[in-house]
């Protein structure tokens, strides 16, 4: 299984309707991904080049859907 990374504008309608303020990317982490990493996913975390500003993580059927989102 793979991470999915969306520009907010790009993502699925059904992950934007999760959340929507000022949003810069969404990813999709799927179960598997999250058991073998044990929820860890380091370029995504708050504070890294990649996800400077806050990170915002909800529970979907099959894994996380993760915003990345700037102040």
């Amino acid at each position: 299984m793979m991470i999915k990374i969306w520009r907010y504008e790009k993502a699925p309608e059904k992950y934007k309707k999760l959340y929507s303020d000022d949003v810069d990317w969404v990813a999709f982490i799927p179960n598997e991904v999250l058991k073998e990493e044990k929820g860890y996913i380091p370029f995504l975390e708050e504070n890294t080049p990649f996800a400077w500003c806050c990170v915002e993580k909800f529970k979907v059927k099959n894994g996380e859907v993760w915003f990345g989102c700037h102040a």
